[in-house]
């Protein structure tokens, strides 16, 4: 035979042979059928523990999977790895199979070979999965398998939508059906209001495997009518105050309970260890597992100190421990890929179960008139009177094979007057059965089974008899596999609430670098920089930062890592790297507040060069990401200082030499976009506080070198003087000031120096001086240098 070479366009061969790919993984492998809610390779491997006998004893899975390849073309190990999540309770909200051995866990272990454990249909699946076509096998109907060697059944004669209840999970070309799980009780109580009204609006959300919580904010009336939604689940955090063991005493920890469908224990862990290497979270000391059996109970005990609420929260954002979860209610019907709603899913379901039961029942029926026409020849043959000729007959035929049968069955079709199959069953039955007292028995049997055949009658002529049964079949289901359900719906009133919450001080360096460490923790150690502010606030909250160049930014501080510098010019691409002052939005929300009563608050900035300004809050409630412009600067001009300020008070700025007190009420309120007005004469400005004599009666002046002047406020002479330049310390020849601090005696004075640390000196302790006082000399800085005064 010559051979003949067909030439073909590469691309559309190409296009061909994709599209036949994309059709067979599609309706052949990924999508469960709407008949029976099963995809093809669970429908076969049910069948064939069913055929192979693997009902009430287990059998190895290796010898399922190997006999199940006569219906599914795939390997052995692929076969075995289904079997996997239909034996397990937390992948199947209703196991369809029970197992012996392992097959995995939540912990997210790989299940053991095939030829180590074994599989067989659980109860539920044995009476409502295959039961009626164990029964029957008419009730469904029957396809040749891929070599055309043998039957396999197109759909099982399922009792419940299982592709409602246990889920379903695929991904194709081009397709992906995802089906939650759902609670068995609930669905089964939507077919029967279905079945009283079939208009009845119906609306389900998902349940899931593990005790979970499932957030209430999704439509679930648009999911349950279009099949395709989007829902939040998370796992179950216990936050503990008090955790104690052998190893560990009266410690916060956060112990986790559950995880939702589909994450295994192993991803979480690993999530966190991400996150702990990313210094995310630093307040984890040690974990272990303390689970048993089917109790999850996954332990992290926190650092002294830490609130495991806040670290819940953090597991809650950053790991998989809480998810969006996709609801694509796609599956087949024939050849037909379809999104139902679940009212019309549920409908079909109904219809299709009447089909099955009606088949059952026509069967049953059938079975019932063959033993009633059987009973019926025994019956007319014992109550004719000619018994023993029958009987003698029987018997003298039996002991010479070589006489025709057919003429046996004509004499006792003339005999007694029944049909030939009837006088089949007389030859063949137990001729010492035929007694007067076996004839009564008879009798009873008779009755019995015209019950039944009217009984089945009526269910095979009559609509409502039949929905009727399915109604009781699905409350015995109810009360033998429902349960309640597993999640629990919560409520998240905000965006704000998926954030995790718990106090924070966030650090800010002279170089324009950020760290956030929990609250009451100390920051490592800064090396050739030095912390300029540090402030206490919520991780949920904001962030207002402004910098040097007359621009504010804002900042979610749960964006920030643990104990980490981060160069706020990498977060802000036109931050200057000169940052002047940090606030908390919610700071300035109060702050605004309190503008409806009488006392009303501004923020007041100064330049360099000696300009100042007050703005309203109002100018700061929406900060775009990019930063907003504040201040109108000079060339070579930047802010120097920036505060909140409450009218009817004064501030006080100064300068290396000299000091000034404004009243805030005389300072011009300005736009954004305002320069300001012109202060000290003297020189440029090196700073401002604000002036509040009744809770902070003293002015603390340092000095550079080292030197403390503390005044009490009222004996300032020309404090009182609007815009008065004074004196605050008599300095030396070489002298300058280096801060001036608001204080009174409860406080501490806190100096940083460059060499000599941190030193603390009580205000009490200081020497109350006067405006013309040269102060007391306390650091020796002949070496060192201050880096920053501070009161606390």
């Amino acid at each position: 035979m010559s051979e003949k070479i067909i030439p073909v366009n590469l691309s559309q061969q190409f296009k061909s042979d994709y599209q036949r790919y994309a059709l067979y993984v599609t309706y052949d492998r990924i999508m469960t059928d709407i008949k029976d809610g099963f995809k093809p390779v669970q429908r076969r491997l049910l069948y064939t523990m069913l055929e192979e006998g693997a009902t009430t004893h287990t059998i190895k899975t290796a010898t399922i999977a190997g006999a199940a390849m006569r219906y599914h073309g795939h390997g052995d190990q692929s076969l075995a790895g289904s079997v996997k999540p239909m034996v397990n309770w937390f992948e199947s909200y209703l196991p369809v199979c029970a197992k012996q051995g392992s097959f995995g866990n939540i912990q997210g272990d790989p299940m053991a070979a095939p030829r180590y454990n074994e599989v067989r249909l659980s109860d539920f699946a044995l009476e409502y999965i295959v039961g009626d076509m164990r029964e029957a096998s008419d009730s469904v109907n029957w396809v040749d398998n891929y070599d055309h060697t043998r039957k396999e059944p197109e759909y099982l004669s399922s009792a419940l939508p299982m592709a409602m209840i246990n889920g379903s999970f695929g991904i194709g070309v081009g397709k992906k059906a995802e089906i939650p799980c759902h609670n068995t009780n609930e669905v089964i109580d939507a077919i029967l209001t279905l079945m009283d009204n079939p208009k009845a609006n119906i609306v389900l959300i998902p349940d899931t495997c593990q005790h979970c919580e499932i957030f209430d904010d999704a439509n679930w009336a648009e999911i349950s009518k279009t099949g395709f939604g989007f829902f939040t689940v998370r796992g179950i955090i216990e936050t503990v105050q008090d955790y104690s063991n052998e190893n560990f005493k009266h410690r916060p920890a956060v112990i986790i309970h559950s995880i939702p469908d589909g994450i295994f224990l192993d991803t979480i862990i690993n999530q966190v260890n991400m996150l702990v290497a990313k210094k995310k979270i630093i307040q984890i000391d040690s974990e272990f597992d303390e689970s048993k059996g089917d109790n999850l109970e996954y332990v992290y005990i926190l650092k002294s100190g830490t609130d495991p609420e806040y670290i819940k929260n953090v597991l809650y954002q950053n790991t998989s421990i809480q998810s969006t979860q996709r609801i694509n209610f796609e599956m087949l019907n024939g050849l037909d890929l379809i999104r139902p709603s679940y009212r019309d899913y549920l409908l079909f379901f109904i219809e299709h179960r009447k089909k099955v039961k009606y088949r059952l029942f026509v069967n049953r029926l059938q079975q019932i008139n063959t033993k009633l026409h059987e009973k019926e020849a025994f019956i007319k043959l014992m109550e004719s009177g000619k018994i023993d000729q029958v009987i003698a007959k029987i018997r003298s035929y039996r002991k010479d094979n070589t006489k025709d049968s057919n003429e046996l069955i004509e004499y006792i079709i003339k005999m007694i007057d029944v049909t030939d199959l009837q006088a089949k069953y007389i030859i063949n039955a137990n001729l010492g059965n035929l007694t007067p007292a076996y004839l009564k028995k008879l009798k009873e049997e008779r009755a019995q089974l015209y019950q039944m055949r009217d009984q089945y009658f009526m269910l095979t002529t009559d609509d409502n008899a039949i929905t009727e049964y399915i109604r009781q079949e699905l409350l015995t289901i109810k009360q033998k596999y429902g349960c309640p359900r597993h999640s629990k719906l919560i409520h998240m009133s905000s965006a704000k609430d998926f954030i995790p919450t718990g106090p924070m001080y966030v650090a800010i360096t002279e170089k324009g670098f950020i760290a956030k460490v929990p609250a009451g923790s100390k920051f490592n150690s800064i090396k050739n920089d030095v912390i300029k502010q540090i402030i206490e606030i919520d991780n949920a909250d904001h962030l207002i930062i402004f910098d040097g160049a007359g621009k504010v930014f804002k900042l979610l501080v749960n964006k920030l890592p643990f104990d980490a510098r981060t160069d706020l010019r990498f977060i802000f691409k036109t931050f200057s790297g000169n940052c002047v002052k940090v606030f908390s939005e919610d700071l300035l929300k109060k702050m605004r507040n309190k503008d409806k009563t009488s006392v009303r608050y501004h923020i007041v900035s100064i330049t360099r060069s000696g300009f100042i300004k007050k703005m309203e809050l109002d100018e700061f409630t929406t900060i775009p990401s990019s930063g907003l412009l504040y201040a109108k600067l000079d060339k070579g001009d930047y802010i120097q200082d920036l505060n909140i300020a409450f009218s009817n008070c004064s501030i006080l700025v100064f300068n290396n030499k000299r000091v000034m007190t404004i009243p805030v009420n005389s300072i011009s309120t300005m736009k954004r976009a305002a320069r300001g007005n012109k202060t000290l004469k003297s020189g440029n400005l090196d700073g401002m506080i604000i002036l509040n004599a009744k809770h902070a009666p003293y002015l603390i002046c340092v000095t550079k070198m080292g030197k403390l002047n503390k005044v009490a406020f009222n004996s300032i002479p020309g404090v009182d003087k609007e815009k008065k330049e004074f004196s605050l310390i008599r300095l030396s020849k070489d002298d300058t000031i280096q801060n001036i601090l608001c204080a009174d005696d409860s406080q501490t004075l806190t100096i940083r120096c460059f060499n000599a640390g941190e030193l603390q000196f009580p205000v009490k302790g200081i020497t109350i001086g006067s405006s013309v006082s040269g102060g007391d000399k306390v650091l020796n800085l002949k070496n060192d240098q201050i880096i920053y005064s501070q009161i606390n």
